[in-house]
């Protein structure tokens, strides 16, 4: 189920084109494919919460529901420049999955078969889009988001994962859109 914005421009047109191709590729069933989330600040607190927006005001979390065998999200940088006539702005893509429901052909821990899908996909976007690695774990996926209440750990069945990119954009996205 992808989750996109309507009309997007600047980062979003840009998420919206890597999501699409994300969709497309990974193919992955019952996988709640978010757009950008906000950084939602808690009081009295250093972390973020990570929230999509719903409509008429209202967000919700974008952690992992275990309803869904993979849940995703994009997170893009506060910082964005102006060079050589186009936008650039850090962003990353989070992935929180049950790795036996989308490899069940595979009897070990499929995170390096994850890992694998995820970079065939970001190594061969649209050149305004520069692929700059992964993070795994949960204290580096979240690094900037409250981790208090979260029930899973990345072992065992439940992974995640963040790759990181720089997209170079104009005004309503890159080269492909």
């Amino acid at each position: 189920m992808k989750i996109a914005k309507v009309n997007p421009v600047l980062i979003d047109a840009v998420i919206d084109y890597i999501q699409n191709v994300l969709e497309s590729e990974l193919g992955f069933q019952n996988w709640e494919n978010n757009h950008r989330a906000y950084k939602t600040p808690i009081a009295n607190e250093r972390f973020f919460k990570a929230e999509v927006y719903n409509g008429n005001g209202e967000y919700r979390e974008c952690f992992f529901n275990d309803y869904f065998y993979a849940s995703s999200f994009f997170i893009a940088n506060d910082l964005s420049e102006f060079r050589n006539g186009k936008m650039q702005q850090k962003a990353s893509f989070i992935f929180q999955c049950k790795l036996k429901s989308l490899f069940p052909e595979i009897d070990h821990r499929a995170d390096e078969e994850l890992r694998n899908k995820l970079f065939q996909v970001f190594s061969n976007l649209d050149d305004s889009i520069v692929f700059e690695g992964f993070e795994t774990g949960i204290e580096n996926v979240y690094n900037e988001f409250d981790r208090t209440n979260l029930k899973y750990h990345d072992f065992g069945d439940f992974h995640v994962i963040r790759v990181n990119f720089k997209a170079r954009f104009n005004g309503t996205c890159c080269n492909e859109c």
